[in-house]
């Protein structure tokens, strides 16, 4: 777990993100924790951008309606900053140019 993010208004959800690893497969997960009441907590897995690649969210923000969050897809040297988005209950991977590359 690396953030927590209060709710963005009066009855929204309490939410922290981070990663989950997967001994099976070796690979690391974006992973969303929301709480109504901040006590009981559900867990959802993001759906990876790539299979077999580490994904793993940092920080969020309240934006626009939903959550921005920022991380890192990827292992060590080889890894790229990354964007999720939290739009309408759905997460999507957003990768701007400025941050792929040469890593």
């Amino acid at each position: 777990m690396s953030d927590l993010v209060a709710p963005a208004d009066e009855g929204g959800a309490w939410t922290i993100v981070g990663s989950t690893f997967d001994p099976e497969s070796q690979v690391s997960a974006a992973t969303v924790w929301t709480a109504e009441d901040g006590r009981r907590w559900e867990r959802a897995t993001v759906e990876p951008a790539a299979l077999g690649t580490d994904e793993s969210m940092a920080a969020a923000v309240p934006a626009d309606g939903g959550l921005l969050a920022v991380g890192h897809v990827g292992t060590g040297e080889r890894s790229d900053a990354a964007i999720w988005r939290l739009s309408d209950g759905q997460w999507s991977q957003e990768r701007p140019e400025a941050m792929a590359g040469e890593h």
